[in-house]
């Protein structure tokens, strides 16, 4: 997914890296890309009465990526390695990961590295501010008209259910403990006050 957020705003079918930024900048507009444990985002904010050139650029981002070889290595690679990188050693990034596979197991649990069964047209969602909703929907399914998105219901997610436990992880320095049930927390600060005295 790292990677994925990465790749935004490069080529496409329609628009070169180069092409998106400067008619982007341009226009007024700013792009982002945002990662979390639930959602990949592309945002854009500009001026109104752009919504259309907009609305095209993130559309085709999302259906006509090209993932040319050069801008991986220039540009994905570097980023990816990065932000990856620290965080694969950072006690707490680790703790949090795990943490989130052993409580919930699925769902939440699940691994930030997603299966093509998410990419399908289903789980994609047009938010907007500032614009009509009737007219984000013309122009999110005329750019989309054209984009060859695999078709299928939205993913039906059952509520994250909590089942807790406890999990040794080795580290190569550095100490992080992380309790995961209320009751852990009351001992694991029983334990911290006698240490510490």
């Amino acid at each position: 997914m790292h990677a994925l957020k990465n790749f935004a705003f490069k080529s496409t079918a329609k628009w070169s890296m180069l092409g998106t930024v400067r008619e982007s900048d341009l226009y007024g507009g700013v792009l982002s890309a945002s990662l979390s444990r639930e959602y990949l985002a592309f945002t854009s904010e500009f001026l109104h009465g752009n919504e259309s050139f907009f609305t095209s650029v993130l559309t085709s981002i999302l259906a006509t990526p090209k993932f040319l070889p050069h801008e991986y290595m220039e540009y994905v690679l570097p980023v990816v390695r990065d932000e990856a990188t620290p965080s694969s050693q950072l006690p707490s990034a680790v703790a949090v990961e795990a943490a989130h596979a052993l409580a919930f197991h699925t769902g939440l649990g699940a691994s930030l590295f997603c299966s093509l069964q998410v990419f399908t047209s289903g789980n994609v969602t047009a938010i907007g501010t500032g614009i009509n909703s009737a007219r984000l929907a013309e122009l999110v399914d005329s750019a989309l008209a054209d984009a060859a998105l695999p078709t299928s219901s939205p993913i039906t997610a059952m509520p994250s259910k909590y089942f807790g436990g406890s999990m040794r992880i080795s580290l190569h320095e550095g100490h992080c403990h992380m309790p995961t049930k209320y009751y852990d927390c009351i001992s694991y600060q029983r334990t911290i006050t006698y240490l510490v005295q």
